[in-house]
């Protein structure tokens, strides 16, 4: 019986340990605006406790329809997703937490988290923070990996090139700049490469406001003039004729026109119905 006891604990500490080294290479979590045992977005403000909770633990956690960081759009696989889920019966309210890679992989399941309170908030809430005891026991912490792969050349690249200005006092000596790598854009029709002539982005104009495309790993990123982050992402599609628009809370289509304007096509979901902008592009 005593061998039993320590096998089980030590098989629990080798799970815990594999489990946290697991965790620890991802930074992100993202918490949906609703679980599926729930009736609404954030009932009990269990998704929001959900962040906290995260956050408590070190994570940096963002609900989903929160804004993200640039590098979280351009790559959802640097994310865990977490879900709660309800086994509760008749006389007790019992939650687990899993979080889930990218691909749907359960990387952690949590011990059960129970609750015999009546009140149904109070209930939900203390078998949340009692599932969260697992997830303290991980002592989470990120590591970053810092093995990049370098990106792979190819023919089909362009390296752009912008040599900033020097200025040059009398008594000084001559200074050469040195070369600023500014992208690394794709040779294709699009309008953004054909009328880039020496510069990383595209110009337009739309309701008297500037924007720009900038070359991204994927397709492009969308600014507007003044900001520092893209408030949209433009993702070549699998046809190459169209690409997909995705911001935080509108996706839909987009395509050049004849003329080179960008022409964004957005799925209004409430009227079934798409609504159209135009940015006329900018010489």
């Amino acid at each position: 019986m005593k061998k039993i006891l320590i096998f089980t604990l030590v098989f629990i500490g080798f799970l815990s340990s594999t489990f946290g080294q697991e965790i620890n290479s991802y930074k992100y979590v993202i918490v949906p605006s609703s679980f599926e045992f729930l009736k609404g977005p954030n009932q009990y403000q269990l998704n929001e406790l959900t962040k906290f909770l995260l956050e408590k633990n070190g994570f940096k956690a963002y609900l989903e329809d929160e804004e993200l960081p640039m590098e979280l759009n351009q790559n959802r696989c640097k994310a865990l997703i977490a879900n709660v889920e309800s086994h509760s019966g008749l006389f007790s309210t019992k939650l687990i937490v899993v979080l889930k890679d990218c691909k749907n992989k359960q990387v952690f399941v949590s011990e059960d988290g129970r609750s015999r309170e009546k009140n149904y908030k109070r209930a939900y809430q203390e078998a949340l923070r009692n599932a969260f005891e697992s997830i303290d026991e991980l002592n989470y912490k990120y590591k970053e990996d810092v093995a990049v792969a370098p990106a792979q050349k190819s023919e089909n690249v362009v390296q752009l090139v912008i040599v900033p200005e020097t200025k040059v006092e009398s008594n000084e000596k001559n200074v050469v700049p040195a070369e600023v790598v500014v992208s690394m854009i794709p040779v294709t029709k699009d309008p953004i490469v054909k009328n880039t002539k020496n510069e990383n982005s595209l110009n337009f104009i739309n309701e008297g406001k500037e924007f720009y495309l900038q070359s991204s790993e994927n397709g492009y990123r969308f600014f507007q003039k003044g900001m520092a982050e893209p408030f949209a992402q433009i993702i070549h599609s699998k046809t190459g004729q169209n690409y997909i628009y995705a911001s935080i809370t509108t996706q839909g289509i987009a395509t050049f026109d004849e003329d080179g304007n960008f022409v964004v096509e957005i799925l209004n979901r409430e009227k079934g119905t798409t609504d159209t902008k135009i940015y006329k592009i900018q010489n």
